[in-house]
């Protein structure tokens, strides 16, 4: 149901689930360990079992069912298929970063790579519809993720341009809002001297909420 409907695969959210819970448990061990529903060891167990999960997750965009592709032309399914293939690229990065921060709480620059291959994809998408002379909404969760993991200058322009076009293109709002936390992220990042920020807190405290779909 969600590769038809949203373009996600239902593999993606039971990922983004597990690794949320994760991160949730970790923090409330954190806080109070009487709390704490794993022990170490097992929060280590499913940490490893996950973080397996996740780096050997290779998603595929699907064909459209017959029915739905008799009046669509050849050229543009496969215009489709490749910004699906794009799309599921960028989700999954960001996904790995997503799980290496909230999980294993590692230095934002060890996760660089996976940032550019990030915004890469994504820009690869807005190419396909210009290509293709069509307006496709993807979302925002991949580029919020790993825009606010960026640390070089070039690449928070790239980010930048992304969320600029993405809100000209399909005038949703939720762009622009990404944009405004992110470059505020940056912006106190700088002034700690280039500390690792923990993007949650930070949007907690600017009140933003940002879904998946």
């Amino acid at each position: 149901m969600y590769i038809d409907v949203y373009g996600i695969p239902e593999e993606f959210l039971l990922l983004l689930s597990l690794t949320t819970g994760l991160a949730n448990e970790k923090a409330i061990a954190q806080i109070d360990p009487s709390q704490a529903k794993l022990s170490w060891a097992r929060f280590s167990m499913w940490t490893k079992m996950l973080e397996k999960c996740i780096m050997s997750w290779r998603p595929q965009p699907r064909d459209q069912p017959a029915d739905r592709t008799q009046q669509v032309s050849e050229e543009l399914l496969e215009s489709n298929r490749r910004f699906l293939a794009h799309h599921l690229q960028a989700l999954r990065q960001a996904l790995i970063v997503y799980f290496h921060r909230r999980v294993h709480d590692v230095d934002p620059g060890i996760l660089q790579d996976k940032v550019e291959k990030t915004v890469r994809h994504l820009e690869q998408c807005q190419e396909e519809d210009t290509r293709a002379g069509t307006t496709t909404a993807t979302f925002v969760w991949p580029a919020f993720i790993s825009a606010c993991e960026a640390l070089e200058p070039d690449v928070h322009e790239r980010f930048i341009k992304w969320f600029d076009k993405s809100t000209a293109t399909t005038g949703f709002s939720i762009f622009k809002t990404a944009k405004n936390v992110v470059q505020e992220l940056w912006s106190h990042r700088a002034a700690v001297h280039g500390q690792p920020i923990d993007w949650l807190q930070f949007g907690r405290k600017v009140h933003l909420q940002l879904m998946v779909v």
